[in-house]
């Protein structure tokens, strides 16, 4: 028997358990990246929030974004980064 062949990399959401306090009911949503496949052993996952529905009883639904601070922090440290490796070089590249 074959194993079907599945993409390198994965992006997919996930719903959470939904909460109830009162008369709401609050879901979770996550994102998951997949970085290899599962017919590998090993691979990477990364979770990160991505945002939640909130339900009224009267029916009502409203879906609330999670931004994901970390990860705008991450990348501009790393621009910042970047950049100043790129002025080091530049700046340096002429002398003796």
């Amino acid at each position: 028997m074959t194993t079907p062949k599945t993409r390198l990399v994965q992006v997919e959401t996930h719903a959470g358990i939904p909460i109830k306090h009162g008369r709401i009911t609050i879901t979770p949503f996550a994102r998951s990246l997949r970085i290899g496949s599962t017919s590998q052993h090993g691979g990477l996952i990364w979770n990160r929030p991505a945002s939640i529905l909130i339900q009224s009883a009267d029916g009502e639904e409203q879906i609330m974004p999670i931004p994901d601070i970390t990860r705008q922090i991450l990348w501009t440290l790393l621009g910042v980064s970047v950049l100043i490796a790129l002025l080091a070089w530049i700046f340096n590249r002429n002398k003796p």
